[in-house]
């Protein structure tokens, strides 16, 4: 699969799982740190994660076949380094999964107009649509999200469009405004890192790939990409379209008093157009779909790595799609709050998942003859592992603000 289609769909599978539909929330985040600050950090943001990708990359490579971090712990460093990947990857991945099917069903509510007693019915409906989903090799995984992702920038570009219209440019915007506060602050490192998070797929796609290092190189790049120029677009043309139309409701973003519902109305009010609500919503659910089938597939695989192979299913994946579906099911239905509190945290998982286990365990493995050149470089990950330690910092210190 390294033609220009192939490639192509592994670009959409990386870019999608880390497009969620939080993405609709992002301005509110980032109102109260400026433009500049803005599209500095989130290129900050991308950089540390594509170089992430690098190390995880290269430590695939030399391992010869893609395998979990787990694996990889265990395979050059020992069990402890094992122990503790598996853990944050699946912590991670059933965290994510509980969320996306209480936010899809979420949705789905809202959009049909359902009763909150229809939760359980439409939470099982989806995650069974999840279930029957994942049995279907990467392939066909690769084919359907590739045409839920062009369908869902093709929405986001009308969205984006009608927008643009109504930009109202204000150099104030450029700086953080007075009335913004530290912990606002501290609040949007760790939702930012978290929303380039893509580092589930890498032993999918390394497989996938076939261990093809220029191929693989170049899907996390522009795979990664992507979203950053998404983010940046979106969330510029969102803070200057709503403090030209209203510096008031601007002013409660700042202060962290707004909340999706009300953002999509202010939406809807500055393009005059009552449709703009629709639009949001088909965004949102793709955008989650999207991220589904991306973590999806990085839990199935790795669950096929590590369940018992003597049940001799039909099926080799569907074992895996069934444990993967069923905890995150039972977590979004039951205990919403225990997900909660999981996502609250993860962006220190997530941190020690992209970053600070694999710079140890590149380290570690002293290899001489490197693939990426630049995976090896001490000031780079050094650089990293300072970006890492900072968003465990703010993450704990949100905690106590």
């Amino acid at each position: 699969m390294t033609g220009k289609n192939g490639q192509l769909g592994g670009i959409f599978i990386v870019a999608g799982t880390c497009i969620g539909g939080g993405v609709i929330a992002l301005p509110m985040m980032l109102a109260s740190v400026g433009l500049i600050f803005t599209v500095l950090i989130m290129a900050i943001m991308w950089a540390t994660m594509y170089y992430s990708a690098l190390i995880n990359l290269e430590l695939n490579l030399q391992a010869g076949t893609g395998i979990d971090i787990g694996n990889l712990g265990k395979r050059f460093s020992g069990q402890g380094a094992a122990w503790l990947g598996r853990l944050v990857l699946l912590l991670l991945m059933y965290a994510l999964m509980a969320a996306y099917f209480y936010g899809l069903s979420s949705l789905f509510l809202e959009i049909l107009q359902l009763s909150p007693k229809s939760r359980l019915f439409v939470t099982t409906a989806v995650a069974l649509a999840f279930c029957v989903l994942m049995i279907a090799p990467i392939r066909r995984l690769d084919a359907i999200n590739r045409r839920l992702f062009i369908a869902m920038l093709a929405v986001a570009g009308i969205l984006l469009i009608g927008l643009l219209r109504h930009v109202s440019w204000d150099k104030s915007l450029l700086f953080p405004p007075p009335t913004a506060k530290f912990h606002h602050w501290i609040a949007v490192i760790p939702v930012l890192f978290t929303s380039f998070g893509f580092q589930v797929v890498f032993h999918t796609l390394s497989n996938y790939y076939e261990m093809n290092k220029k191929v693989l190189r170049r899907v996390f790049l522009l795979g990664s990409l992507i979203p950053a120029v998404v983010y940046i677009a979106w969330t510029v043309a969102v803070l200057l379209a709503v403090h030209g139309h209203n510096p008031q409701f601007y002013g409660k973003m700042v202060l962290g008093q707004t909340d999706v519902g009300s953002l999509v109305s202010e939406l809807g009010h500055i393009t005059a157009n009552p449709a703009i609500r629709s639009i949001v919503w088909i965004v949102s659910v793709l955008a989650i779909a999207t991220s589904m089938i991306g973590v999806g597939a990085g839990l199935c695989d790795t669950l096929k790595v590590y369940l018992p192979g003597k049940f001799h299913l039909a099926h080799p994946r569907i074992l895996p799609a069934v444990v993967g579906t069923i905890p995150s099911l039972i977590f979004a239905m039951i205990v919403p709050g225990a997900f909660i509190v999981i996502l609250g945290v993860a962006g220190i998982i997530l941190a020690v998942l992209a970053i600070l286990l694999p710079v140890y365990l590149i380290r570690r493995g002293k290899f001489t003859d490197l693939n990426y050149s630049f995976a090896g470089n001490p000031v780079a990950q050094f650089l990293i592992l300072a970006a890492a330690i900072w968003v465990i910092f703010c993450e704990m210190a949100h905690f106590h603000f």
